[in-house]
């Protein structure tokens, strides 16, 4: 396994993009050498964690910032509502 690797995308909150949040996810874990069985459980929990996040929303014009951080074999996403700024 590599060393941390973090990416950070910004969706609108809207469907069509959680795939962007997923595949970003499995970039990420790719690189870092994950097996492939887990990185397509991660996918999705990504799809399944942005799905929920984006159907709760009360402002969907504020876009949802997705952090995928990978460090030796420990995967985590960081969930932040966004701004319109």
């Amino acid at each position: 396994m590599g060393a941390t690797e973090r990416v950070d995308v910004t969706i609108p909150k809207r469907p069509e993009f959680v795939s962007v949040a997923r595949l970003t996810a499995a970039a990420v874990a790719g690189r870092q050498g994950f097996a492939f069985d887990e990185i397509e459980d991660l996918k999705i929990a990504v799809s399944e964690a942005c799905t929920l996040l984006i159907r709760a929303a009360t402002d969907t014009s504020a876009p949802l910032r997705i952090a995928s951080c990978c460090a030796g074999t420990s995967w985590r996403c960081l969930w932040r509502p966004g701004s319109r700024a």
